[in-house]
C-alpha cells in the first residue's frame, strides 16, 4: 500500500496496542478486532475508541466494518472469483485514491 511502511502493515496483524500506531489508531484496529471476532464489541473496547472518536465516526466505522464482513460471506459463498491483478487495475486504484485524497471526503 501506497504511504505504509512494511513494519506498520506487519504490525496490524499483531498484539493490539501497538508502538506502530498512534492510540486513535490502536483505537480503531481494536474495535474493528472486536466486531469481527465477536460482532458486538465489548463495552471496554468501545468506551476506548469513544475517547477518540464522535458518535458520528464511530458509527461509520462499524457500519464500514459490517460492510467488509458482508462482502466477505458473500464471496465466500459464491465462490465468487475475483479479478486477477493487473498493472492497469492498480493504476485505477491508485487513481482513485489519489482523487479521494485531493477531495473533503470525511
Amino acid at each position: 500500500l501506497a504511504g505504509v511502511s512494511d513494519e506498520r502493515l506487519q504490525a496490524v496483524g499483531e498484539e493490539l496496542p501497538s508502538g506502530h500506531f498512534s492510540a486513535l489508531e490502536n483505537a480503531a484496529l481494536a474495535l474493528v478486532d472486536d466486531l469481527v471476532a465477536h460482532v458486538k464489541a465489548g463495552k471496554g473496547t468501545f468506551d476506548i475508541a469513544r475517547e477518540y472518536f464522535s458518535d458520528t465516526a464511530l458509527q461509520q466505522l462499524v457500519l464500514l466494518t459490517g460492510l467488509y464482513m458482508m462482502m466477505c460471506r458473500y464471496l465466500e459463498t459464491f465462490e465468487t472469483d475475483l479479478e486477477e491483478e493487473t498493472p492497469q487495475s492498480i493504476e485505477r486504484l491508485k487513481a482513485s485514491l489519489e482523487k479521494l485524497q485531493g477531495s473533503d471526503v470525511r
